[in-house]
């Protein structure tokens, strides 16, 4: 892993010097130091300062506490028909407080847009993750590492009144635990195919149709038959007034252990208000395990790639307002935010985490029905040349099921609030959540936790900036994962470079 760390840095090293290799006098320094310029000459210094112009490169790199090192690195250039992003991010702690608690992240991205014609666009993705966990105190396995390999291409095609879209992408999931005793180690992997075509056609300025069709094809390394998925719909849009829209249509699903499965979704909502919005939904729904949804989002999982698909009722509804003003005022409201939703759901078959071996988690199906809201606020004040931003949000979950729903907070508040003035920046964000159950046969409730990060950043010069960043600001002892504590207050400072 750490191999993968030191290519992609030297990766980035090397392309920024060939996209960036002299400063602007150090590209110029050739040309002659008369009043008169030649024809190529002033291309020639056109070309460079628009190359220099057409490059940002954003580097940043911190360390600190436990021996964290934090880096994030971000290429961006773009042509006359192409465009492209380079992101590489790491991470890594060593044990912090506890016995084998060390872990390690790197993420490597890249995506491009290419401009074929006037109205086709081609769009290539690639990711390549790896994230390796030691696993404290575990009798059965020392540490767990994940590596996930996605690469998607996206076209876009839009000969008017028409669009076509079109994707494939194939990924590779890999997750693997090292036993605490031997060198064998335990995988479940899976490798997945993804199809998808789309079809839109106006055929008036109110009125249009939309054809999708998605299909995965899965194949598991472990003794499991492999899955199919297809989904289908058809829906039609109808503009009902000036400013409201309905879309309605059937729906036709498929999956190899649920068979077909016919039905349809409908949407009500606003279009071409600067201000307000607000949509009305509804769906009945087939729902298939997806096992990728669950590689990331809890540690010390393995996989159960025998659940069955549940039939799924959504009902929701969201508004919204933003309102942005200009002012030359020393003081006013640069922009204001609100949204509100809320949401009723009845799951045939919910996937839900449990106690399976050893403190490792897995996942079965329950019925369940759940009530969700979540209002969101934000807003940006003009002080005197600098800038106060405040955002919130709230959310709260009511479910009703036979056994209990774990890692589901009934209450998450969030707050964020950000200052710039001049060459300083600062940044605060907190994270409240009440207590949440971790297993759904016995009272394990997991306490409720605050978290609290604060990180700082001065231009020193135009392209050279220091910044520091505090963790766990509050030091407050607490879990996102049952009996896998999380790191304390950490300090971390460095430097970071945006040309």
């Amino acid at each position: 892993m750490k191999k993968i760390y030191i290519i992609s840095l030297l990766f980035f090293v090397f392309l920024a010097k060939n996209l960036y290799p002299q400063t602007p006098e150090e590209s110029l320094k050739d040309v002659p130091k008369n009043d008169v310029k030649t024809e190529t000459e002033e291309k020639k210094e056109e070309a460079v300062k628009d190359r220099l112009k057409n490059v940002n490169i954003d580097a940043k790199m911190l360390y600190g506490q436990y021996n964290n090192i934090s880096s994030a690195f971000s290429i961006m250039q773009s042509f006359n028909s192409f465009s492209y992003q380079l992101n590489s991010d790491f991470k890594r702690s060593n044990d912090f407080g506890y016995k084998n608690s060390s872990f390690y992240k790197s993420d490597i991205g890249f995506t491009g847009k290419a401009d074929v014609s006037e109205a086709w666009k081609i769009t290539p993705e690639a990711e390549i993750n790896n994230d390796t966990y030691g696993m404290f105190r575990n009798i059965l396995y020392r540490k767990e590492e994940k590596d996930k390999v996605i690469g998607s291409i996206k076209s876009e095609y839009k000969p008017m009144p028409s669009k076509l879209d079109m994707g494939v992408s194939v990924s590779q999931y890999n997750d693997k635990y090292e036993s605490a005793y031997t060198s064998s180690t335990n995988s479940n992997n899976f490798f997945k195919v993804n199809g998808n075509l789309g079809w839109e056609y106006l055929w008036s300025a109110s009125n249009k149709i939309k054809l999708d069709v998605k299909a995965s094809q899965y194949k598991f390394s472990s003794n499991v038959d492999d899955n199919t998925d297809v989904y289908t719909e058809l829906v039609g849009g109808f503009k009902m007034a000036e400013y409201f829209m309905l879309e309605i249509g059937p729906t036709l699903s498929w999956n190899r252990d649920a068979n077909y499965f016919p039905s349809g979704r409908v949407n009500f909502s606003s279009v071409g208000l600067k201000v307000f919005s607000f949509e009305l939904s509804y769906k009945y729904d087939l729902l298939p395990y997806k096992p990728e949804n669950f590689y990331n989002s809890q540690k010390f999982y393995l996989q159960n790639f025998r659940l069955h698909p549940g039939k799924d009722h959504l009902a929701s509804l969201k508004i919204g307002i933003d309102y942005k003003n200009t002012s030359t005022r020393d003081v006013y409201l640069k922009g204001f935010k609100l949204k509100a939703s809320g949401e009723f759901e009845r799951d045939s078959k919910y996937y839900n985490y449990y106690f399976y071996l050893y403190n490792m988690l897995s996942s079965q199906t329950i019925a369940s029905m759940f009530a969700r809201g979540k209002g969101e606020i934000g807003f940006n004040i003009a002080l005197y040349g600098s800038e106060l931003e405040f955002g919130a949000n709230y959310e709260y979950v009511y479910y009703y099921a036979d056994k209990k729903i774990t890692y589901m907070p009934v209450h998450t508040v969030a707050g964020v609030i950000k200052y710039r003035v001049n060459r300083f920046e600062l940044e605060m964000k907190n994270t409240f959540r009440n207590n949440m159950y971790g297993d759904p046969y016995f009272i394990t409730r997991m306490d409720s936790a605050v978290y609290c990060s604060l990180s700082m950043q001065f231009k020193v010069l135009e392209t050279f900036f220091l910044y520091a960043k505090a963790d766990n600001l509050l030091d407050y002892k607490y879990s996102s994962r049952k009996g896998f504590p999380d790191q304390g207050r950490t300090f971390l400072g460095g430097l970071r470079i945006i040309i």
